[in-house]
C-alpha cells in the first residue's frame, strides 16, 4: 500500500510563514460509469470533491545510551546505531497502521496524529469492506 502512496512534500515549519497545516483536495464520490441504449444519452453525473485541512504532528520516539556503551564495538553492533534502527522500524510499523486505522487524538492544547482511511473515507462511495478490521 504505501509503495503505491504518493508523498506530498510541501509543508515546511522554517521561515516564510509557513506552518504546518496541510490543505489538500479530497474525492468523496466518484462519477459513475454506465452504458446507454443507442440514440439516447448518458445521465448527468458528476464527481464530488471537498477541501480538507490537517495540522501534522511529528512522529518517532526518543532513546537513552549510557556514554560508555555508545561508543563500544564497530557501528554495526553500536548500541546507539541498534537503539536508531529500532526507533525507525517502530516509527514506519506505526506510520503503517495509522494509514488505515489512524485516528485524530484532541487533547485540551493539542491535537496529534492523523485520520486513517478507515475513519476519512467512512459514509463515501470509495469505501469498500466497510467495517473490516485490517
Amino acid at each position: 500500500l504505501l509503495d503505491n502512496l504518493v508523498f506530498d512534500d510541501v509543508v515546511s515549519p522554517a521561515g516564510g510563514g509557513a506552518t504546518l497545516t496541510y490543505g489538500y483536495t479530497r474525492l468523496i464520490t466518484e462519477r459513475p460509469a454506465q452504458f446507454r441504449a443507442l440514440n439516447t444519452e448518458y445521465p448527468k453525473a458528476q464527481a464530488k470533491r471537498q477541501r480538507y485541512t490537517v495540522d501534522l504532528s511529528p512522529l518517532g520516539g526518543a532513546f537513552e545510551v549510557d556514554r560508555v556503551l555508545s561508543a563500544l564495538g564497530a557501528a554495526a553492533t553500536n548500541e546507539t546505531e541498534f537503539q536508531m534502527n529500532q526507533t525507525i522500524k517502530s516509527a514506519r510499523a506505526f506510520f503503517s497502521d495509522q494509514v488505515i486505522n489512524g485516528k485524530r487524538v484532541t487533547t485540551p492544547g493539542a491535537e496529534a496524529g492523523f485520520d486513517g482511511l478507515d475513519k476519512a473515507l467512512a459514509g463515501s462511495t470509495t469505501e469498500m469492506g466497510a467495517g473490516a478490521s485490517l
